[in-house]
C-alpha cells in the first residue's frame, strides 16, 4: 500500500505515454508529440514501478517496526540501508551504479525478506535497551537517534556479513540466488493456470467459512502477482512480448470482478429484476464500490 500512490502515478503515466501506439493512430500524428510523450512521460516508470522493492522494503519494516514496538522510522531506514547492503554494485568507468532491475521486481522477494529479518534484529536489541543512554537534557529528536544507533549498526553488520558470505557462492549475491532457486519457481507457479484456480476456490470457501478469503491468500499470491506484474511492465516498456497472462492485474480484472465471490453479476441482476424492495434498496447502496471490485458490503 505504500507503493500504491507512486504505481497508480506510473500506471496512467504509461497510458497516455503508449496511447498511440496502443491504438495504432502514432502514423498520424508529428514525430514532436510522440518524442515528447516518450520524454516526458518514459522516466516515470524508473522513479516507481522499476524501484517498487524499495517501497515494499521500507513499508513492511514500517509496519512491522510500530506492531514489534520499536520506533518504525528507524526500522524503515535500517531496513532500506540493509537491502541497499546487499545490492550488487556496478563499477564502470569509477562510476558506481545500483543495478535497477534489482530494486524492482527481480528485487521483491529479497526486499521481503529483508524487510522482515532486520526489522526483527533492529526491535531485539532496542526493546531489550541495548542502546546508547543519553542525558535527560539532550533533545528527545537526538537522543533517539542515539538510541538506535547501536541497534542499526548489529543489523547492518548481519547484512554486511551476508553478503559477504554471497560473493564465495557461484550466484555472487543475494538477489540472483533467491531469483534462482525461489523466486523464479514461485513466479512460474504463480502464474500456471491450476495454481490460479486453487487460489480464487480457496479464497470463496474460506468466505463461506466466514473468513475473509481474499485478505488471507493474497498474503501469499500477492507478492507473486504483484512480481509477475511488473516483470509485464518492464517488457512493455521495453517493446517486448508480455511473457504472464497471470498477474495481479489480470486477477483485478477477470477472476474477481466487482470483487470477491464476482458478486457484480448478481448485483446488477438483482437491481434489473428483483422485486424485493429491501434487496434492491441494498443493491443500489453496494454497486458503486462494485464496479471498483470492493464486494465487502454485498459479501457480508
Amino acid at each position: 500500500m505504500v507503493a500504491f500512490p507512486a504505481t497508480m502515478f506510473a500506471s496512467i503515466a504509461m497510458i497516455i505515454q503508449n496511447f498511440p501506439q496502443t491504438f495504432r493512430f502514432d502514423g498520424l500524428l508529428p514525430q514532436a508529440v510522440l518524442d515528447f510523450l516518450n520524454n516526458f512521460f518514459g522516466t516515470v516508470g524508473n522513479a516507481t514501478m522499476n524501484v517498487s522493492s524499495v517501497f515494499v522494503v521500507f513499508g513492511i519494516a514500517y509496519t512491522l517496526g510500530k506492531k514489534l514496538k520499536c520506533n518504525p522510522l528507524y526500522a524503515g531506514a535500517i531496513a532500506l540501508a540493509s537491502f541497499f547492503m546487499l545490492l550488487p554494485f556496478q563499477v564502470v568507468k569509477d562510476v558506481t551504479y545500483m543495478p535497477l532491475p534489482k530494486l524492482g521486481a527481480q528485487g521483491m522477494f529479497v526486499g521481503i525478506l529483508t524487510a522482515f529479518i532486520a526489522t526483527e534484529i533492529f526491535a531485539f536489541l532496542e526493546n531489550k535497551d541495548i542502546t546508547i543512554k543519553m542525558p535527560e537534557q539532550i533533545p528527545q529528536g537526538i537522543a533517539n537517534s542515539f538510541t538506535s544507533i547501536l541497534p542499526g549498526a548489529v543489523t547492518l553488520m548481519v547484512f554486511n556479513i551476508i553478503r559477504y558470505i554471497f560473493t564465495f557462492t557461484k550466484w555472487g549475491n543475494a538477489f540472483d540466488c533467491l531469483f534462482t532457486i525461489l523466486q523464479r519457481p514461485l513466479t512460474n507457479l504463480g502464474s500456471s493456470l491450476p495454481a490460479t484456480i486453487i487460489a480464487v476456490i480457496l479464497a470463496q470457501l474460506l468466505w463461506w467459512f466466514g473468513v475473509h478469503g481474499q485478505a488471507v491468500v493474497n498474503s501469499v499470491m500477492d507478492p507473486i502477482w504483484n512480481t509477475l506484474a511488473l516483470e509485464n511492465y518492464a517488457a512493455y516498456s521495453a517493446g517486448a512480448l508480455i511473457p504472464h497472462i497471470v498477474c495481479s492485474t489480470f486477477m483485478g480484472i477477470f477472476p474477481l470482478i466487482g470483487g470477491n465471490g464476482m458478486t457484480l453479476g448478481i448485483i446488477l441482476v438483482a437491481l434489473i429484476i428483483a422485486r424485493s424492495v429491501r434487496l434492491k434498496s441494498t443493491m443500489k447502496m453496494v454497486v458503486a464500490p462494485a464496479f471498483f471490485n470492493i464486494s465487502e458490503p454485498v459479501t457480508f
